[in-house]
């Protein structure tokens, strides 16, 4: 019996444990592999069927106005130089833009691909700053203000909202600029019509519709972010 129970005291150390598995869901963020996973390379160059002109109307302008243009690569780059200032613009990978027009109804999308999120931010900076330092400008008995608002798209985003008053009287003019960074893409808006004059709330609605019909295009840009889509 002392002998039994001496073989029994060396082999018992408890049971052993079961391995736990590990769910690649709840995984600690920290695990090296887990990030790598969860990273990719974003695109350099814009897909030929980006939806840079969606929800755009499909029929064409009116007689004597263009209607839909591009999109393409051979438009000129949208200018921003509210006071003969140019934004600075770093170089870039790839560029393309889309315009309609139609009466008392302008509006051009721009998509330009930096190469590196850091590139993106600063082009982004770039043209806030022009207004930030030009929040008026004369010309004869006409004077336009701009008014810059932070906003909540994509992983940065800002709008430039532009008013006009001539002789002293608000005008119906309204200049709308909305600008989303996503990832290492910059997209620019910008609207020229007659929104600028109505009922109280019109303005921030008119304001705000480019941006809204633009979901399409800031959801496409997931393409140009190390997250992917």
């Amino acid at each position: 019996m002392v002998l039994v129970a001496g073989i029994t005291a060396c082999r018992g150390e408890g049971p052993a444990e079961e391995p736990v598995a590990t769910d690649p869901l709840t995984a600690s963020v920290d695990d090296p592999t887990s990030a790598a996973a969860a990273t990719v390379d974003p695109a350099s160059a814009i897909p030929d069927d980006f939806p840079l002109a969606a929800d755009w109307p499909p029929r064409p302008g009116e007689p004597g106005y263009l209607g839909l243009q591009g999109p393409d690569r051979e438009l000129p780059a949208i200018d921003h130089q509210p006071c003969d200032v140019v934004a600075a613009d770093p170089a870039f990978r790839d560029r393309r833009r889309a315009d309609w027009g139609d009466v008392e109804d302008d509006r051009s999308r721009q998509l330009t691909v930096y190469r590196s999120e850091q590139d993106a931010e600063e082009a982004l900076q770039a043209i806030i700053e022009v207004y930030r330092h030009c929040p008026e400008r004369f010309d004869g008995p006409s004077w336009v203000g701009y008014v810059l608002q932070q906003t909540s798209y994509g992983d940065a985003s800002w709008s430039v909202t532009a008013t006009e008053t001539f002789d002293g009287y608000r005008t119906s003019y309204l200049g709308v600029r909305h600008l989303v960074r996503v990832g290492q893409a910059v997209l620019v808006t910008v609207d020229h019509n007659e929104g600028g004059f109505g009922p109280p709330g019109s303005l921030e609605e008119n304001v705000a519709r480019p941006v809204a019909e633009a979901r399409d295009v800031i959801d496409a840009m997931c393409v140009f972010s190390t997250t992917g889509c």
